[in-house]
């Protein structure tokens, strides 16, 4: 409990640097970084109260000086009296894992940059129940919503398509598999009907199905095409 390492395997080793002649002897401080310094105290204060710790993640410096991740599992050791005289502590390298974790949160944070600013609406909605999980900024603009009022509601409750044309939607997106292009009419917050050019696409998030969709509205476009066909008759 004073801190002097006392055994130290292959593992250990690997993991930091040291061989066992480098370490037996002497404080585990030389393992911690300055501005942890404090964790050790604290760490063999609560195991002399009997407490196990598990899954403390932290930081430890290696031989070299480099800093890496850990997950520590801390348990007391006991002498033949039951009196707790020491601290056995488990370390893993969870290395990878932070690095996957951070390239996790910056593909999110490059998805929600293209999907919240795109120029055209989108929408995620969650399959089979067909409800709405996100939508950006372009879709609030569209159609009135807020996206508070839009989240975990399906399109026939917010009166955003008509029955028809919903089930229309996902009968051909199974039909072509993977990917839909189409033409919809849609109505907004104030029941305006526009005319929408939507591209559906499935996907698997996180082992949940979705369907990403953007629809691009050509409504002026449209009313366009049929003034100009009707000034030609």
């Amino acid at each position: 409990l004073n801190g002097i390492i006392q055994t130290w395997n292959v593992g250990a080793e690997k993991i930091f640097g040291y061989t066992a002649e480098e370490t037996i002897g002497r404080n585990i401080s030389l393992l911690i970084p300055p501005d942890h310094a404090d964790e050790v105290p604290d760490i063999l204060q609560r195991l002399s109260q009997g407490e196990h710790i598990e899954n403390f993640e932290t930081v430890r410096m290696r031989k070299d000086g480099a800093i890496i991740p850990v997950s520590l599992n801390f348990s007391a050791v006991k002498d033949a009296d039951g009196r707790i005289i020491g601290a056995s502590k488990i370390a893993h390298d969870i290395t990878e894992r932070k690095r996957a974790e951070e390239a996790l949160r910056e593909s999110e944070r490059k998805y929600s940059l293209l999907f919240d600013k795109a120029a055209v609406a989108a929408s995620l909605t969650k399959m089979p129940e067909q409800v709405f999980a996100d939508v950006n900024e372009t879709f609030e603009k569209l159609f009135g919503y807020t996206k508070e009022e839009v989240v975990g509601k399906t399109s026939l409750e917010l009166g955003i398509a008509r029955p028809e044309e919903r089930a229309a939607t996902y009968n051909e997106l199974e039909r072509q598999g993977q990917h839909l292009n189409a033409e919809k009419h849609v109505f907004t917050k104030s029941g305006e009907e526009r005319i929408v050019l939507i591209n559906v696409i499935a996907l698997k998030l996180g082992g949940q199905s979705y369907a990403l969709t953007t629809m691009q509205d050509i409504t002026e476009r449209k009313r366009a095409e049929e003034a100009l066909r009707e000034s030609e008759l």
